[in-house]
């Protein structure tokens, strides 16, 4: 079902895609994409969570073609497949860098709900944002996450504190979302992923970065050392990822 971008092929693939269903048993076919999504198959649960939205009104299948050129969808995979420990995604602006950050971080708080998600921003504003969108893709009815994740149910979910837990309340909450400006001792866990997206508030804090490629490697360093105390790096658990995402 990849989408090759312009209307014209927009305009084939739904008629190809209609065809297609009358031929064969529709539920059978996203049966076949609901298991691969449950056994980390990132593509897969993304084409499961858009099923029934309109293509026109899809995120992925539109932009199938240009982020899987970049190599942003088979770099999510290699995360969830262990072959990566650091991302670095550097991508331009409006691309869909952060929805498509907010699909894998889903896809992994339900493959690993009795571990953590950290994922940081900038500001407040901007994690308050994710933790919204995070929340969308979970609970609104114009995806499937419920069906394709029927054993995940929602046990909390606090706005002030932008965390949700997933089947059971925990200390360290299945996804939580905090800004740099904002304290995390104490509150927070990445067992299972750190997310950093967007970290420099502006140009002002990014152009020094650029004309010292000695100062970018300090920054780096010093962004990945703030959230180093909460990598749970003694526990028994499957990986610990650094996600982190850049826009220059």
């Amino acid at each position: 079902y990849e989408v090759e971008g312009d209307d014209r092929c927009v305009e084939i693939a739904s008629k190809l895609i209609s065809e297609f269903m009358d031929v064969l048993d529709e539920k059978k076919i996203r049966m076949c994409f609901d298991v691969k999504a449950r056994h980390g198959d990132f593509e897969a649960f993304m084409i499961a969570m858009e099923w029934n939205r309109p293509l026109d009104r899809k995120f992925y299948l539109p932009r199938a073609k240009v982020l899987k050129s970049k190599g942003a969808v088979q770099a999510f995979q290699d995360l969830e497949d262990d072959k990566l420990d650091l991302l670095v995604l550097n991508l331009p602006p409006r691309i869909g860098k952060s929805t498509l950050s907010m699909f894998f971080i889903l896809m992994r708080a339900a493959l690993y709900p009795e571990q953590s998600i950290l994922g940081n921003g900038h500001s407040t504003a901007l994690t308050q944002s994710f933790y919204r969108e995070f929340l969308n893709l979970a609970t609104s009815d114009e995806y499937r996450f419920k069906e394709i994740f029927a054993n995940i149910d929602i046990s909390t979910q606090n706005a002030e504190y932008t965390y949700v837990d997933f089947n059971t309340d925990k200390r360290f909450h299945t996804a939580m979302f905090k800004s740099i400006e904002g304290g995390t001792t104490g509150l927070a866990e990445a067992s299972n992923l750190l997310y950093c997206d967007d970290l420099v508030k502006d140009a002002k804090g990014v152009i020094p970065v650029l004309h010292d490629e000695v100062n970018r490697q300090y920054e780096l360093c010093r962004q990945r050392g703030i959230y180093l105390d909460h990598l749970n790096i003694k526990g028994n658990y499957k990986r610990n990822i650094f996600c982190i995402l850049c826009v220059y």
